[in-house]
């Protein structure tokens, strides 16, 4: 009695965990549709080896091995054969139809593992001890023969949704693209491409969710890719991967839809023919590329229709470039088309309806595309409220930046933190319009690795920067505004966008940045040393002299970095040998130049 009891209490552990597990599978989805991260990380072990589509699957997993554990309790032995061999034929028949695991690798071992098994179980059936009312040659044939008619069955079943799969590429759209230029506009594109994708049968590929095995990459490109799309930034070709990805596109024939940034420029011969000397290139040759097919897929690559990206995007634009990579003909040649519309234009729609602005660094493709990343993943969660979708703030001169009135929600500053940031004009003067229309609510975003958080250093290389970008654009600046703004914006940890990241982990961070913007935005402008009338009056002029330049059509300088080439050049010309015939009356002064 006493066995029989503590075996009674001993069954509870395994039974227990599973429950325990159901309970964890059950509740996955509600948890990371809440940016639960920390159930992530307690209950991810369980998803290691299968999709997370098929997590029931790792359930199923367990019970299974729990019965076999179990079997040789069984008294009878035939039992306990008959029993592992339903046990493995339905696990045989679950992973073949369901491909549960994360690689195709992973789903044929299981398989065979599973074939082999039931293999041995079924041949060593006829050597049970025929046992009182067991009828083992009975039951063993009527067990081979079931297996033999399924066999068949399943044989057909995964033939035809192979057949299926090769007429319909898994793939309408490859994204090759080189991370630190054209991450977070690869990630963009997928967002945006991702709805025509599913209207044409197939799905975007992006690293980031889709590579499980890096040595099969250019196989993917080869077999079940429908378009290359090449994001062709300046250093495209210096990675060997992308290099490698279009030579395989060009030698099967696959349709590339090239999208030319602004600081790209094609393969002349030169570069062409010292296409050897790029980091890592013999590694292309020991997967079997010859160099005279990675030359012709260089050469050629100038002939594929392609659209031009500008150097400052917009929704609009992004817009035109989706259309164009999705509606465009297959095989297409000729030249590139630019595309059309100013940045005014679509940054700024509807802000002045907006409880919720992002400020971002326009100059920086990378910083824009991660605005509208957050913006398009946050925008379902607000769908019951669309005026709190936050939106990017336009250019100085472009935008429509108010405070809300006392019966509408308090405004929210989103501040996304780049590498180079406060070397933009728009981003700084956007700082000063928070100073001057003192917005309480500022909730900084990291989403750039490489950005550096403000040091004593910082604030003395900014006050450099300001001062120059001032005397760039003809405006008298403070720097020292924005010291007591930026240290009380960055008292607090700042969530973090990983524009690199998959799909599911910026899901997660985009929910907790939402949440944090809901919960901790406050910034406390209020205890910050209150503006003079004189120095709100000034900083009220010096955004309405950068307002009315951007108005008259004058761009503000787009990176302070061109500081010193204008200092130099307009020292040269104050040193210059003056012409005695020329004056003042002409109307150009030197300082002017």
């Amino acid at each position: 009695a006493t066995m029989l009891a503590i075996s009674v209490v001993a069954a509870f552990i395994p039974i227990g965990f599973l429950v325990g597990v159901f309970l964890v599978l059950y509740k996955f989805d509600s948890r990371m549709a809440s940016g639960d991260v920390e159930y992530l990380k307690k209950f991810g072990w369980l998803l290691v080896r299968v999709k997370p589509e098929s997590r029931w699957f790792a359930l199923f997993t367990l019970a299974r091995n729990l019965l076999i554990a179990l079997v040789p309790a069984i008294p009878v032995a035939f039992w306990q054969t008959f029993v592992l061999e339903v046990l493995f034929v339905i696990s045989f028949a679950a992973t073949l139809i369901m491909n549960p695991g994360k690689s195709d690798a992973a789903n044929a071992m299981d398989t065979m593992v599973n074939a082999t098994i039931l293999c041995v179980l079924f041949l060593s059936a006829p050597f049970l001890p025929d046992e009182a009312g067991t009828k083992v040659p009975e039951v063993t044939f009527a067990l081979l023969l079931a297996l033999f008619l399924a066999f068949p069955i399943f044989l057909i079943l995964y033939l035809g949704r192979q057949l299926a799969r090769g007429q319909q590429k898994q793939y309408a759209w490859f994204l090759c693209h080189q991370k630190a230029a054209a991450g977070a506009f690869a990630r963009l594109l997928k967002i945006s491409l991702t709805n025509e994708a599913q209207r044409q049968g197939g799905s975007v590929f992006l690293d980031s969710d889709d590579l499980i095995d890096l040595s099969k990459l250019f196989a993917y490109v080869r077999n079940d890719v429908k378009t290359l799309v090449v994001l062709a930034s300046r250093e495209i070709f210096r990675s060997f991967w992308c290099l490698g990805e279009v030579t395989t596109a060009t030698l099967q024939n696959v349709d590339m839809a090239p999208v030319h940034f602004s600081d790209f420029t094609l393969p002349d011969q030169k570069s062409i023919d010292d296409v050897n000397g790029i980091p890592g290139f013999e590694k292309l040759i020991e997967q079997g590329f010859l160099i005279t097919d990675i030359k012709k897929a260089l050469s050629n690559f100038e002939k594929w229709t392609c659209i031009m990206m500008p150097a400052q995007l917009n929704e609009p634009q992004l817009t035109q470039i989706t259309t164009w990579v999705a509606k465009r003909g297959s095989a297409s040649f000729g030249k590139c088309r630019s595309t059309i519309g100013s940045l005014s234009s679509g940054v700024s729609e509807s802000a002045h309806d907006r409880s919720n602005y992002i400020l971002a660094d326009l100059d920086n493709t990378e910083a824009v595309s991660a605005g509208l990343i957050l913006s398009r993943l946050v925008a379902p969660l607000l769908s019951a409220d669309p005026r709190a979708i936050p939106k990017l703030m336009g250019p100085v001169g472009a935008r429509h930046f108010q405070k809300p009135d006392k019966n509408s929600k308090q405004m929210v500053l989103i501040l996304l933190c780049t590498t180079g940031c406060f070397s933009s004009a728009d981003f700084v003067f956007g700082l000063f319009e928070i100073v001057v229309k003192k917005v309480q609510n500022i909730l900084p975003v990291v989403a750039a690795d490489a950005f550096q958080f403000p040091s004593p250093a910082f604030y003395t290389h900014m006050e450099r920067t300001v001062k120059l970008m001032g005397d760039n654009e003809g405006l008298s600046l403070d720097p020292k505004v924005l010291h007591p703004l930026i240290r009380a914006i960055f008292q607090k940890i700042s969530p973090r966008l990983s524009v690199m990241a998959s799909a599911a982990v910026l899901m997660v961070q985009s929910k907790l940045i939402l949440r944090t913007l809901e919960t901790e935005a406050n910034v406390a402008l209020g205890d910050l040393p209150a503006l003079t009338p004189q120095m709100e009056g000034h900083l009220n002029f010096v955004i309405d002299q950068a307002s009315e330049k951007m108005t008259l059509g004058r761009r503000l300088s787009s990176r302070v970095e061109l500081g010193p080439m204008l200092e130099a050049i307009k020292t040269e010309a104050i040193n210059a040998p003056q012409d005695p015939e020329s004056s003042d009356d002409d109307g150009v002064h030197m300082e002017e130049i």
